[in-house]
């Protein structure tokens, strides 16, 4: 078995995106399952080659930004990180960054000088601009779920790739504000979608007419075939913290994954006192029964070197937790935290 054809089969069984989360080694061996209750109960450094991904250079789509939404896909021997970047008018649109092979730590270069998804044409609900993408790789086909905006209303796109590179969107968006009077009647934001073997489903922060997305709550739909999507019934899945709590002032950010039949979650949550973010962990054995981790917040803002932090998306890999996290310091940056193994 050839190098690449190695580590792809080793990756084969590699899911954030459905169920059961396996390395498998070249020799066909399974490495150790992953174990997404050390995600809370685990200790977190950053790793030496933090952060991964900054700014681009002026004048680029990315100039002021480059590090929000990040989603992330191993295929054929390296990784694809797709993150959201704002230029200087603050148009966002989205990115793409590849792995010179199969570690996480870098050199990452980006597949172009140019995103590879742009906000629409003129008068499309998308026009202007897309961000946040959740991508899986299900059924031989790349799902990137994103963030669009005509500048009025903020729905969820659908995009579809052979390649992870070159993409096709559908013409209407797939998920939009709940009804007149509903929880997420005001907006939504921040989708993370997974295929649990079964359907679709998807982790989404919302917030009521009349409040600001700062004080958004997270919230689960689901889907047969990814395109039509139904909310549940009983209002967000994830509500405010109590008072003094670390995520008091809103939820937002989820990062959805699956693992042995069991719903985990990573999110951001937002304290009155600062109005700073810190970074939380849920879990559920359905998807309409969510429990705090005891351990909340797995980091905080107050013990790293950086303002905030949101959108933990976590990769299990070589036997250990990974958490790419966007983080403010003097501008966004993509940070990277390793499990401290005991």
């Amino acid at each position: 078995m050839n190098p690449v054809s190695c580590v792809f089969h080793r990756f084969a069984r590699y899911l954030l995106a459905g169920a059961s989360l396996f390395l498998f080694n070249c020799d066909g061996s399974v490495d150790m399952p992953a174990d997404s209750s050390r995600i809370s109960a685990g200790r977190w450094k950053e790793h030496p080659a933090s952060p991964i991904l900054m700014s681009g250079r002026s004048g680029s789509w990315n100039e002021k930004r480059a590090d929000t939404g990040n989603s992330i896909v191993q295929y054929k021997g390296r990784w694809y990180l797709y993150h959201s970047g704002v230029d200087a008018r603050m148009v966002s649109r989205i990115g793409l960054q590849l792995s010179a092979g199969d570690k996480l730590f870098g050199p990452w270069r980006a597949v172009s000088d140019k995103p590879v998804l742009e906000p629409g044409v003129a008068g499309s609900w998308d026009s202007l601009s897309v961000a946040h993408p959740s991508v899986i790789h299900h059924d031989g086909v790349f799902w990137m779920y994103y963030s669009g905006t005509d500048g009025r209303h903020r729905r969820f796109g659908l995009a579809r790739s052979g390649n992870g590179i070159d993409w096709k969107k559908l013409p209407a968006p797939v998920f939009s504000s709940g009804p007149e009077g509903s929880w997420d009647a005001g907006g939504i934001n921040h989708p993370s979608v997974v295929h649990d073997g079964r359907r679709f489903v998807m982790a989404y922060a919302g917030w009521p007419k009349g409040r600001s997305p700062v004080h958004s709550r997270i919230g689960i739909a689901v889907s047969a075939d990814g395109l039509k999507w139904s909310r549940l019934p009983d209002g967000p899945m994830l509500g405010y913290g109590g008072k003094g709590r670390w995520d008091e002032m809103g939820l937002m950010a989820p990062r959805l994954w699956v693992e042995k039949g069991r719903y985990y979650l990573t999110y951001s949550g937002r304290e009155v006192e600062t109005a700073m973010s810190s970074l939380g962990h849920a879990t559920a054995g359905t998807v309409d029964r969510w429990t705090r981790s005891a351990n909340n917040p797995i980091l905080h803002h107050s013990r790293v070197r950086y303002h905030e932090l949101v959108w933990a998306t976590p990769v299990w890999f070589e036997q250990r937790w990974y958490l790419l996290a966007t983080a403010e310091l003097d501008g966004g940056v993509t940070t990277l935290w390793q499990e401290i193994l005991r």
